[in-house]
């Protein structure tokens, strides 16, 4: 009975562990998946901008620069990002090298003036433009073109 009970928790160590180990939540990405691509944020104490290197998935390159862009700076006592916190994106397409992009309402809010309008604008330009298949970037606002953006 004791060498039954001692196989039974050895069988299920042993298959908690590979478990473990074996289940992935999100697969790895091969370095032949990803490219290098770069955002751009501001530099801590100054109004320049500045890009940062990192890499991202290949496919779909574009859209998922850009959400890295909306999640910020990994080193926020160097760069920062004038998008304000919680921006998601509703919609993105690429037509004629033209890219759509509709973000939602959290972009227009605290909106502190002229130079953090043009700065949003510039941070998700640059960093779509870097793109041979991004010739221009026409920003919406649940859906608004027009009205978007003033300070």
């Amino acid at each position: 009975m004791k060498k039954l009970i001692t196989l039974i928790l050895a069988v299920i160590i042993i298959f908690g562990v590979y478990f473990l180990f074996n289940t992935n939540s999100s697969p790895t990405i091969t370095e032949k998946e990803q490219t290098k691509v770069l955002l751009f944020f501001i530099k801590a104490g100054s109004e320049e901008v500045v890009a940062i290197q990192i890499q991202v998935k290949k496919e779909n390159a574009e859209r998922n620069t850009l959400e890295e862009l909306l999640k910020g700076p990994k080193d926020p006592e160097k760069y920062f990002s004038v998008i304000p916190t919680g921006v998601k994106i509703q919609s993105f397409r690429i037509e004629n090298r033209i890219v759509h992009v509709d973000f939602s309402g959290e972009l227009e809010k605290e909106i502190a003036g002229s130079m953090q309008v043009l700065a949003i604008r510039e941070q998700v330009e640059r960093t779509l433009k870097q793109f041979e298949s991004v010739n221009e970037v026409i920003i919406s606002i649940n859906g608004r073109t027009e009205d978007i953006l003033q300070p």
